[in-house]
């Protein structure tokens, strides 16, 4: 599993249509992981089972830390029978997200579920979002 954490941090965002990113504040870490859930297959008549691909899955979580309003309305979709959830595209800039600094893009994802919290005698809010995708992995820097 991969983990990103730090003062730093920058997590931006987008839908996979639109072409502007926006900023996720408040960021305190991120993670993903991603598996090919590969399987050994075995065969009759033979010591030596094959290798078969499964299907490829990437998940992930960000926590954000926060006092005031939340933002995890705006990953729910609607409250229509037809609505549909977004794709988004993150990306996560470990050193922030001023030009020539590296980031890494994931591609294709869905938030799954989330979870607000409160701390007791404190106005300080937790989010936790949980996120699927089937996208890609890329990275780059800033232009």
């Amino acid at each position: 599993m991969v983990t990103y954490s730090g003062w730093m941090l920058a997590v931006l965002y987008k839908s996979s249509s639109a072409s502007t990113w926006g900023a996720l504040n408040g960021i305190q870490r991120i993670t993903y992981n991603f598996t090919n859930n590969i399987e050994f297959k075995e065969e009759c008549g033979t010591r030596f089972p094959s290798i078969v691909e499964g299907i490829y899955q990437l998940t992930g979580t960000i926590e954000r830390f926060y006092t005031g309003s939340g933002v995890w309305a705006m990953f729910r979709g609607s409250n229509t029978d037809e609505s549909v959830l977004l794709n988004y595209d993150l990306r996560i800039c470990p050193a922030g997200n001023s030009t020539g600094q590296p980031y890494i893009q994931i591609g294709g994802i869905k938030f799954n579920s989330t979870s607000p919290t409160h701390r007791p005698s404190a106005n300080l809010m937790i989010e936790t979002w949980n996120f699927i995708g089937t996208g890609s992995l890329t990275t780059g820097t800033i232009s």
